[in-house]
Formats: structure tokens, sequence, C-alpha cells
């Protein structure tokens, strides 16, 4: 078994390889589609996730592992030194996991945009549908901030506003026939993962900074600011399973719109975003959920 004193500088590697290769997945697919090839959204969709999912896993499995080794450690008071190190690593990996996936997928909305024609007829039903959805997610992501008000979340409603009317404009602008309309469904596996990716890099920010206040706090205070942030960071999953929710249903419209000339090309950038969505859910759904055990 590694030892747990070298896994905060080796998840950083595993971190910096995986978004790497998801970079390279969407460069490749954004190059695929200017020159009228398909591009495969299953790989971009699963090298896009996968930050996420390892994020889970060292929120979970390592953590357990690691809380269990410094608990075991013979001296009390570097008991709760390795503890304290064993959570800020395991905080850092869904910070920057987080961050990383969000980075990644803007950039490939960014792409989607660059490709689309001005001339392009745009899609209006499809636009006021998704425009709905895209009002809808920043209005929840406001609603949040009574929850944490603040710089914190206000900034994440300005990415949510951005990365949603980045869709909606690729949507609305990809192109109706050929290797251009897969404009629209990378746009739709793109969305769901960046809102996912800036909800778990602000909860684990969140998360991080309350821990350190309530390490620096009074004895007797201790318990009262744990089970606050505790309460406030189930009310914040809360809202990013609705904000995931939504921007779910602005993605489909993606592959939806490309149905009716492109059907296998659309079933499998649906799966594509089935997949993605799941690994999201999982992710945004077990961010601190270990905090459970400090109540």
């Amino acid at each position: 078994m590694l030892d747990h004193t070298v896994l905060g500088p080796l998840n950083g590697l595993v971190l910096a390889a995986v978004l790497l290769a998801a970079f390279g997945a969407v460069v490749v697919a954004l190059r695929r589609v200017r020159r009228g090839e398909e591009a495969s959204g299953l790989v971009v969709a699963v090298l896009l996730a996968l930050p996420l999912a390892f994020a889970v896993f060292a929120s979970t499995v390592q953590l357990d592992r690691a809380l269990a080794w410094a608990m075991s450690h013979p001296d009390h008071a570097k008991r709760q030194t390795w503890m304290a190190i064993m959570i800020h690593r395991s905080l850092l990996t869904q910070l920057f996991a987080g961050a990383g996936v969000a980075i990644t997928a803007a950039l490939l909305l960014a792409g989607v945009l660059s490709q689309t024609v001005p001339g392009e007829r745009p899609r209006r039903r499809l636009g006021l549908t998704a425009l709905a959805l895209a009002v809808g997610l920043v209005v929840t992501g406001s609603a949040a901030m009574w929850a944490v008000p603040g710089a914190l979340l206000g900034g994440r409603v300005v990415l949510y506003t951005v990365a949603a009317f980045a869709g909606v404009s690729a949507m609305m602008a990809a192109h109706r026939r050929g290797p251009g309309v897969q404009l629209g469904t990378l746009a739709g596996i793109a969305l769901p993962l960046c809102v996912a990716g800036i909800d778990q890099a602000t909860i684990a920010w969140f998360v991080g900074t309350q821990l350190m206040e309530i390490a620096r706090a009074a004895p007797e205070a201790k318990h009262a600011m744990m089970t606050a942030t505790i309460d406030t960071t189930s009310w914040l999953r809360t809202f990013s399973a609705i904000q995931l929710g939504l921007a779910t249903g602005l993605a489909v419209l993606g592959p939806l719109a490309a149905w009716p000339r492109e059907q296998p090309l659309a079933r499998r950038h649906l799966l594509a975003l089935g997949l993605g969505v799941v690994i999201a859910s999982v992710s945004v759904g077990m961010a601190t959920d270990w905090l459970s055990r400090f109540a």
C-alpha cells in the first residue's frame, strides 16, 4: 500500500494527467468538426468527467483509509494533525478537479461557438426553450446565495450565466446539416459538466474555509459551527442538484435538434451526455458528504 503521506502529490499528478487528456480530447474533437469529420462525444464526455470521478474516489475510499490511518497514530496531537492533513488533501483534490473540469468544459463551449456560422438561421423555438432553462439555472443559482451570501456564490452565478448563454447561443447557431450539426450536441455535453465543476469547486472552497474557521474557534463554539457548516453544505448540494437538472434539460436540446437529420449521431451524443451527467451527479452529490461523520 502507498504511504499516505505521498498521496497528496500523487493526486496532483493524476489530476494533471487526466485534465491534460481532457484538454487533448476537446482539441481533437473541435479539429475533427472543423475538418468535416465526426467527433466522438463519448470520448469527450468520459475524459471531461474523469476528474470528477477521481474526486469521488479521493473523498470516499481514499479519505476513509487515510483517516483510519491517521486515527491509529499513537500520539494524540499528531493524530489530529494527520487527520487535518488528510481532509485538506481531499478538499484540494475536489477543488482542483472541479475547477479543471469547469475550465476545460468552458473551453469546449468557446471552441464550439467559434465554429458556428453567423448566417445560419437560428432555431427560434429551441432558442426560447433553452433561454427559459438558462434563466431558470441562473435564478436558482442566485437563490442559493441566501444560504451562503457573499462573493463566492455571486461569482458562481456569473459563471453560470456565461456558460448557460454560451450553450444557448451554440445550440441555436449550430449548423443544420453535415458535421457542423455536432456543434450543438458538443455544447450539450459540455454544459452540465461545466456547471458540475463550478459547483464542486465552490463547495470544496466553502467547506475548506469553514473548517479553518472552526479550527480557530473557541472549543465551546466548534460543535455549533460544524453543525451549521454541514447544514449549509447540504443546502448547497440540493441547489446544485436542481441546477444540474436544469443544465441537463438545456443540454438535451442539442442532440434533439440534430435528431431529424442526424439520428445516429444524436443517439450517440445523447448516450455520451447521459454518462457525463451520471458522473457529475454522483460527484456533486457526494462532495464533502464525509462531513456528516463529524456532526
